[in-house]
């Protein structure tokens, strides 16, 4: 599953969640269903900066912490922003009763768009290319910038295809971690 795909499981989640948290009819289904909203944006956290971080072609652009950290603050500006609209459409009772309901429901909608809005952006060319989809790939890389940057990328994809990554144990061998340099040994 490419970054596309990841930002498209991640979007279902979302809306999964917010219907599910609007509709439970326990309080072990409300949980499962805010525990599927966190894995959601657990994931997002991850996949998201990964489709920000593209190589621009030498274009200016945003690092990829500071669009995420936007979006985060824009989304909790417009969830304050939704809650107190939904929450001025009935009394006190009302919101108790059903308000919440619709604001938890509220999630659905932004997911939804966001998975609309995935069928514009293209595949990575990184994973296009890893996925044997070369000519894929270099269109779209000649799109963004051109034959030049498209031979470069591919050229660079090409020259870690094979490689394979290490494991877990990896990381506590003395290449990468000198247990006896620490300060109590």
């Amino acid at each position: 599953m490419g970054e596309k795909g990841s930002c498209s499981f991640v979007a279902a989640l979302f809306a999964i969640s917010g219907l599910f948290s609007a509709l439970p009819r326990t309080f072990e289904q409300f949980l499962i269903a805010r525990l599927i909203s966190g894995v959601g944006i657990g994931a997002s956290s991850v996949v998201c900066p990964v489709l920000y971080r593209r190589d621009r072609a030498g274009k200016i652009a945003w690092p990829p912490g500071d669009v995420f950290q936007l979006g985060i603050v824009t989304g909790i500006f417009l969830t304050l922003f939704i809650n107190k609209l939904i929450q001025g459409m009935g009394d006190e009772a009302w919101n108790v009763a059903s308000g919440w309901r619709w604001m938890l429901g509220m999630e659905v909608v932004p997911a939804l768009i966001f998975i609309g809005l995935l069928f514009t952006v293209p595949e990575s060319p990184r994973w296009l290319a890893q996925q044997g989809r070369s000519d894929e790939a270099r269109a779209i890389l000649v799109r963004v910038g051109g034959d030049e940057h498209a031979g470069i990328e591919l050229a660079a994809v090409q020259s870690v295809a094979g490689k394979v990554g290490g494991s877990l144990s990896d990381l506590f061998t003395r290449d990468y971690f000198d247990f006896y340099s620490l300060p109590w040994c």
